[in-house]
């Protein structure tokens, strides 16, 4: 099993320590052409499952619009991505639920849980 790290919207990785989250990825998974952060569709994707209650953050896109995250690989992206905030305990607790999530050692409710709690600390509204 490879892993992928996370990347900022430059192509360089995260800076920060507690933002360098690795995934675990599948021999020949590979990404949705559609995916314009995973690039080109030819690259191995993480797994994530998609969430039967997704949950909408309010306000945090890149142009204030609401982001719906449905898997905990977009709930890490939106937190390494598109979050108000640097630093917090729930953000960086999230953050590791998130990757024991893509390693197979938490649940995908788990990683919901943790999303909700980062974005009550950090004064997000949301609909979950």
């Amino acid at each position: 099993m490879a892993h992928l790290a996370l990347l900022n919207r430059s192509g360089r990785t995260c800076g920060k320590s507690w933002r360098r989250v690795a995934f675990p990825v599948m021999e020949g998974q590979t990404t949705p052409g559609s995916d314009a952060r995973f690039g080109s569709g030819k690259e191995k994707r993480p797994m994530s499952k998609t969430w039967s209650k997704p949950v909408i953050l309010h306000g945090i896109g890149e142009e204030g619009e609401d982001v719906v995250v449905d898997s905990s690989l977009g709930a890490s992206w939106a937190l390494i991505e598109d979050w108000p905030e640097e630093e917090g305990e729930a953000l960086d607790k999230a953050l590791l639920v998130l990757a024991a999530v893509a390693q197979g050692k938490a649940k995908e409710e788990d990683g919901r849980k943790a999303l909700i709690s980062a974005a009550t600390e950090a004064g997000v509204k949301f609909t979950a």
